[in-house]
């Protein structure tokens, strides 16, 4: 099962013995930070898992056969629970119409080498037709990927200074961009980012009330069409922060769409210094 997040009470899965894609626990096994990582899934903490992001993907490879939220960004593949019910707040049930079990087998392997060289886009699709291994004596997977990058450009500009070359500084909380971008119908949309980092204003420059922006800042991610919806929100933490994880990949998941998506609008929620090595529209 996953979880949008609007109601969201911490490891009640695990207290009322259900399973969930969300928990949170004071330790967590480094392989699902690793495996999160390399799947650029935004989490708020290492130990703070909320399910995968609503991409159909990877809930495919997670056997969530249940997903609770609302309408505007249900994943592919789900279809309301019948007899559908709306709750108070909005959100209904939804159910995969052809989920994974909890344990299935694969028939060919895909190295590890030939693994950590996809992008992260890539990988999820990867997973769903080999087992990735270091070596194995399974006849070798020949993935097939259904992803492209798309192109895009950047038409308007606010609040934003160019320091160098993907470093820029956000002058104000609201700063943000959008991009034109060339999307396709039937799919889902991502915005990558490679090694996105945020790096807080110095105390200097900070007045009393903006204490918090020293160390920790917001990314949203929006679709500006008409009849098109979706975004997401990307949490980062700079170097001052006791809970930074070193992380930098991140994916923003914007939902799927049977009409193309034009345009995406891109918003800082707190002032600061951002860098990143890559930008991409998947």
């Amino acid at each position: 099962r996953q979880e949008q997040g609007t109601t969201t009470i911490y490891n009640t899965a695990m207290l009322n013995k259900l399973n969930s894609g969300q928990y949170y626990f004071s330790i967590a096994p480094d392989g699902i930070s690793n495996f999160f990582e390399d799947n650029y899934v935004i989490t708020l903490m290492e130990q703070v898992i909320h399910g995968v992001n609503g991409r159909a993907w990877l809930m495919k490879l997670f056997g969530m056969k249940y997903y609770i939220g609302k309408g505007e960004n249900i994943p592919y593949g789900y279809e309301p629970l019948e007899p559908e019910t709306v709750y108070s707040n909005g959100e209904q049930i939804y159910e995969d119409a052809s989920p994974l079990p909890l344990v299935y087998t694969y028939d060919s392997y895909i190295p590890l080498e030939t693994y950590e060289q996809l992008k992260g886009e890539q990988r999820q699709e990867a997973m769903l037709q080999g087992v990735v291994l270091k070596e194995s004596s399974l006849p070798l997977c020949q993935t097939e990927f259904t992803s492209r990058e798309a192109s895009y450009e950047v038409v308007k500009e606010k609040g934003l200074t160019l320091l160098e070359d993907e470093k820029f500084q956000v002058e104000r909380k609201g700063a943000g961009c959008v991009l034109e971008i060339q999307g396709d119908a039937l799919s889902e949309l991502y915005l990558a980012f490679d090694n996105l980092q945020y790096h807080g204003w110095e105390l200097e420059k900070s007045s009393v009330f903006e204490s918090d922006d020293v160390d920790q800042a917001s990314v949203k991610v929006e679709i500006l069409d008409e009849g098109n919806t979706g975004s997401d929100v990307i949490t980062l933490r700079s170097y001052k922060n006791d809970f930074l994880d070193n992380r930098g990949n991140y994916m923003a998941n914007l939902g799927y769409h049977e009409t193309p998506v034009k345009r995406i609008k891109i918003t800082f929620n707190q002032p600061g210094e951002y860098s990143f090595a890559s930008r991409r529209v998947v």
